[in-house]
């Protein structure tokens, strides 16, 4: 099966998946439109009103709660309708997965679902598909991000043992922290330089507003990395994810700088970073030599130009990088977004 076959089957996922939700929120929303306003009936009311009066009320409610009825078990056979269409597609998935798959015993066990399902064991296979998902040409459709990766940090959160509702009490307390003045001045230094237009701008100077308490909750939560540049680009690149939900956002955070990236990817020293870098850099050479060599030979002319001037990025050494620190500028932004 070809990748856009692949890209068309996730589309039609994703449609089946919106529909069903946009199908229920209809319903739900026409039960409540264009109501009279409700009047509240208390027994003292109830005994003034003569037994005619009473009949007629009684058939009124009656009325109303048959249509609600109606109107719910239809919403229902919907989303059965949806889901069933919904798992079909998901079947697809899984044999796409399964045939390009190694063929193992664990491979054969696992099966794609945008939501993981109960369990240990369950959620280890969901992983694994959602993992083997990810490593397609393709990758994971945009629309499924934001609920798998809360789903993950969701699970990770779980698995520490913490109580959530705390974390996120303390990370976005309004009242300062002895720390709070000299982490704030260096995160409003690079809200400005976020670099995506959601957060640019004098419109958008509420979601700002958002980013800087996402920035400065994690800073919060985890003293010793605190805030580090580059974590603007990051926590902003989730907010659009999350649609501006900071509580998810900062928990895709906590997921992700604390379990999924290497500990010293955001040290001082940038050391696993540097890493990184280097092996794309190595890589970059093998696999698009005339693209390596482009690069290199621009970072060449810049450097003639300014007779090696300044480059502002402590991991760009001289012993590593010479005629590469463009392509590295690149890799830089790229790895920590």
């Amino acid at each position: 099966m070809s990748v856009a076959e692949c890209s068309s089957i996730r589309l039609s996922i994703s449609s089946s998946v919106d529909g069903s939700s946009t199908d229920c929120s209809s319903v739900s929303e026409g039960i409540h439109t264009n109501e009279p306003p409700r009047v509240s009936h208390t027994s003292t009311t109830l005994q003034k009103l003569g037994v005619e009066e009473l009949k007629e009320l009684m058939l009124d409610l009656s009325n109303k709660v048959n249509q609600k009825n109606t109107q719910l078990v239809k919403c229902l056979r919907n989303r059965e309708r949806h889901r069933n269409r919904a798992a079909k597609h998901f079947d697809m998935v899984t044999a796409i997965i399964q045939a390009w798959s190694t063929k193992s015993s664990a491979d054969a066990k696992m099966k794609f679902t945008i939501e993981p399902p109960a369990g240990d064991a369950n959620f280890a296979q969901w992983k694994d598909a959602i993992t083997s998902l990810v490593r397609r040409p393709v990758g994971l459709p945009s629309h499924f991000r934001s609920s798998i990766w809360l789903s993950l940090a969701t699970r990770y959160i779980k698995d520490l043992r913490i109580d959530w509702n705390k974390v996120l009490q303390f990370a976005f307390n309004d009242k300062c922290n002895p720390d709070d003045d000299a982490l704030g001045a260096q995160i409003v230094k690079d809200l400005h330089r976020t670099g995506c237009s959601t957060f640019s701008g004098i419109e958008n100077e509420e979601d700002r507003v958002i980013l800087q308490r996402v920035l400065l909750g994690y800073a919060r939560w985890n003293k010793v990395t605190g805030y580090c540049q580059g974590f603007n680009v990051l926590a902003a690149f989730i907010l659009n994810v999350t649609n501006k939900n900071e509580a998810d956002a900062l928990k895709i955070m906590v997921y992700l700088v604390d379990h999924m990236l290497p500990k010293e990817y955001f040290a001082h020293n940038l050391r696993a970073l540097t890493v990184d870098m280097a092996v794309f850099r190595t890589y970059l050479a093998m696999k698009l030599p005339k693209l390596s060599a482009h690069l290199t030979k621009l970072q060449q002319e810049s450097c003639d130009d300014c007779n090696g001037g300044n480059v502002d990025l402590p991991l760009l050494m001289s012993s590593q990088c010479s005629g590469s620190s463009l392509c590295l500028l690149l890799v830089y932004q790229w790895l920590l977004c």
